[in-house]
């Protein structure tokens, strides 16, 4: 499980997704009691490398510590089309990697990397 710091903006990893989903791809933070966190968005979400099927979406994490649900969607929130991954969102700060352009923020070994799985 990846950890990420109340309030922090992130770069959350989507791959295995189709090429060329940028406008389309959307990531959601959904509340564990059911709600959510983080409205769904195709905001801020890039495709790094063209052809590759991996997306960084820019994402605010809520501001409440717990447990959530990160869901990354191609268009279609149903089975087949969706990746899911849960999350610690923390008081306690946490790291921050810069790796090339992208920054990975992660507590621990889990760089918070979700993977599609069709």
């Amino acid at each position: 499980m990846a950890h990420y710091e109340a309030g922090a903006t992130c770069v959350l990893v989507a791959e295995g997704f189709a090429t060329g989903l940028v406008g389309t791809i959307a990531v959601t933070v959904l509340a564990n009691n059911g709600g959510t966190a983080v409205t769904r968005t195709t905001s801020g979400i890039i495709e790094p490398t063209p052809a590759a099927g991996l997306y960084h979406g820019t994402v605010t994490m809520p501001g409440t510590a717990g447990t959530y649900t990160v869901r990354w969607d191609n268009g279609s929130i149903s089975a087949g089309n969706i990746a899911v991954e849960q999350i610690d969102v923390t008081t306690t700060p946490v790291a921050v990697v810069n790796v090339g352009t992208a920054v990975f923020t992660y507590q621990g070994s889990d760089p918070g990397t979700f993977t599609y799985a069709a």
